[in-house]
């Protein structure tokens, strides 16, 4: 079905309030088409149905759900409207205030003092449960996996052979209860899963009509139907899934790092930081601080500080072929969008040059070089060898003013997050 705006004038019509048991969910929306009656009591049973199941049973009030009040205009203040697969429409920031909501129904305590901040303590007072087993199954994709219901899952602990994951011969089945937060082992370390339980977490709390009614309970994402999805700003994001991860990976930092306090504490740790040569020095200097504060990995405080508005953070803690390179600034209007940067492996910059022979003639002729995770102009007061390190490294002027001396790309994103980098 179509969304509201959709044509032959299909209007949303909330179906009065329904208790969710504490799903986090405020209403829900159905379409009406005309005065098929019928069709509404259809939807309208089918969702009962759903909820019944999990939540007991679910009663609708017979006077609030009669055509003349779905025909009325609802008061929908405070609600959040839902798209045709019953997933909330959450800008950023409002996923950071739901974020904050959750906490200050959960365990107000956190909103002010980051000690409270704890994955675990969140899953127990949502009734969840975490447990960490090693997926067979998992495709290089499956971090972690949230049962709404019980389901088998297929555990098998994967070896390491020259760096390379070798699977076991064989899995073995095991039993999953509901209301379990599955974290896979062979992709995620104990101490790194924090981020995975908030993912799931959110997911729980804003995405279960979602995955009621795609009918795929949620509790074996490799089977759900995807599709690659290429970030274009021209083009809507239709994938029901890549919007769903999207919505519980900024969900699953806020829970993390709450914006208003993760605010406060950025600036007062650049305001402490002194004895710095550009803006990437200084937020490189505050990653760090915040890392020993929080306890918190560098590269999740990094991202955190760019979606709450410090885009200079980008210059800041990046790593290429699993080594830091140098922090280095630009103009921040030259990297606000996300598939941009400056930044590329030199495994990437060989495979770019195989595609495209504008780019291969750029580096051929020697106008441009590789440095330090950059391509940038061969010039000698742009870039110099450092015998220290043994390779080559961009000047102090050049660290300074990345966007005026060194190409930037665009990376095409696929589902999860696998960026392929285009000239």
């Amino acid at each position: 079905m179509e969304h509201c705006r959709a044509i032959h004038q299909r209007e949303a019509r909330n179906l009065g309030q329904v208790d969710l048991g504490g799903l986090g969910i405020q209403s829900l929306q159905l379409i009406r088409i005309g005065g098929q009656r019928d069709l509404i009591d259809d939807l309208r049973c089918a969702l009962v149905d759903i909820l019944s199941e999990v939540t007991g049973p679910v009663v609708l009030d017979a006077d609030k759900s009669s055509i003349q009040e779905l025909t009325d205009t609802p008061d929908r203040e405070g609600f959040d409207r839902l798209s045709k697969y019953l997933i909330p429409y959450s800008t950023n920031q409002r996923v950071d205030e739901i974020a904050e909501q959750i906490w200050q129904q959960y365990c107000p305590e956190a909103l002010y003092d980051p000690g409270w901040i704890s994955a675990k303590r969140l899953a127990d007072r949502l009734g969840l449960k975490v447990v960490y087993y090693p997926v067979y199954e998992h495709s290089d994709l499956v971090d972690s996996s949230l049962f709404f219901k019980e389901g088998e899952l297929i555990i098998g602990e994967d070896r390491l052979d020259n760096g390379h994951r070798i699977k076991a011969d064989q899995g073995r089945s095991i039993t999953i209860p509901a209301n379990m937060i599955v974290v896979n082992t062979n992709r995620i370390r104990f101490e790194y899963s924090a981020f995975n339980i908030f993912h799931e977490c959110y997911h729980f709390l804003q995405h279960y009509l979602f995955i009621c009614l795609q009918d795929l309970d949620s509790n074996d994402r490799r089977k759900m139907p995807t599709e690659t999805v290429f970030v274009d700003a021209k083009t809507e994001l239709k994938d029901p899934i890549y919007f769903a991860e999207n919505q519980a990976n900024r969900g699953g930092l806020a829970l993390m790092m709450p914006a208003t306090h993760t605010r406060y504490m950025i600036l007062e740790e650049c305001r402490r930081v002194q004895n710095y040569s550009h803006s990437g020095e200084l937020y490189e200097m505050v990653i760090i601080s915040m890392n020993r504060i929080l306890d918190i990995p560098y590269f999740r405080i990094r991202q955190r500080m760019i979606q709450l508005g410090f885009v200079e953070a980008r210059g800041a803690m990046n790593y290429v072929d699993k080594k830091r390179i140098a922090p280095f600034s630009f103009h921040r209007d030259s990297w606000r969008k996300p598939e941009h940067t400056f930044i590329i492996a030199e495994k990437d910059v060989r495979a770019l040059q195989r595609k495209d022979d504008r780019f291969h003639r750029l580096m051929e002729t020697g106008e441009y070089i590789y440095a330090d995770g950059h391509v940038v102009m061969n010039r000698p007061e742009l870039v110099q060898w450092d015998k220290y390190k043994g390779r080559l490294m961009l000047t102090d002027w050049a660290v300074q003013h990345v966007d005026q001396c060194c190409r930037r790309f665009v990376r095409h994103y696929i589902q999860k997050d696998i960026g392929e980098y285009f000239y």
